[in-house]
């Protein structure tokens, strides 16, 4: 290609053509990589879901905790709104209104099935707080928020990019939060030398939810998508070599065929 700033008269036709085509080609790519992350994304929102029809249908919460319920619902909310800003509708705002109505599900499902007065007490106080801070960041972005659904384009005032930024920063050490939980169920393995305590699938399904949305934050330069699904990337990683070092857990059918036996 000829040198940068050269006047377009000086580019061939084989220079433009090979412009056109690699664009193309980013494009395509940019599109391949959105797609995925949006269907990995919903696919590990299923997990509240299938977590709260099983207490509905047990009618009880069994060992389930009602923080990740929460932590799941208000991390979808901030990069909800953070998509909205930023006009990200796939694959940030749709993946994480799904995992807002899951998460927010789960958590009023625990809630109605609590079959203890502590368990029910902190389901309670849980919902509060959560509802608390998801007032609070809908205030503070109210006006920015329906001056970006109003406009056709993505804000670029000093407010908006400042909005944007602080979002994005929230949305960062919740994301990191939530993806620190694992690191607890990591060192019980460790210590109990068994992966009973871990899914497979849901191991695979994170691992390629942070792979997806990682390449998708680094096509698209944003530091606040990448940076926290990288963190994600490793600590999926680091499950799956358990798997490697300890062997999956056996199914129900495994077991129930040994006691049998």
């Amino acid at each position: 290609l000829k040198p940068f700033g050269s006047p377009p008269s000086q580019y061939s036709t084989y220079d433009l053509a090979f412009c056109t085509a690699a664009i193309a080609m980013s494009d395509t790519l940019l599109t391949g990589v959105r797609i995925g992350a949006t269907a990995a994304a919903l696919f590990l929102f299923t997990t509240p879901l299938k977590l709260a029809a099983t207490m509905r249908f047990e009618r009880t919460t069994g060992n389930v905790a009602p923080l990740p319920f929460a932590m799941i619902a208000l991390n979808a909310f901030v990069w909800m709104i953070y998509g909205a800003l930023r006009h990200d509708w796939v694959p940030t705002f749709s993946a994480n209104v799904v995992g807002f109505v899951a998460g927010s599900w789960a958590l009023w499902t625990f809630y109605q099935m609590a079959d203890k007065p502590h368990t029910h007490a902190t389901a309670r106080r849980v919902g509060g707080i959560l509802m608390a801070v998801i007032f609070s960041v809908f205030c503070y972005a109210r006006e920015e928020l329906v001056a970006s659904l109003r406009s056709t384009h993505v804000r670029n005032t000093s407010a908006a990019l400042e909005m944007q930024d602080h979002l994005g920063e929230l949305g960062v050490v919740i994301c990191i939060l939530m993806f620190a939980s694992p690191l607890g169920t990591i060192a019980e393995v460790i210590r109990m030398r068994s992966t009973a305590s871990m899914s497979p699938l849901m191991t695979v399904a994170s691992l390629m939810c942070s792979l997806l949305w990682s390449i998708y934050g680094l096509l698209v330069a944003d530091a606040f998508l990448w940076g926290p699904n990288l963190w994600g990337l490793f600590c999926s990683m680091a499950q799956v070599g358990l798997f490697g070092v300890f062997g999956r857990p056996p199914t129900a059918w495994e077991t129930n065929s040994k006691s049998v036996a």
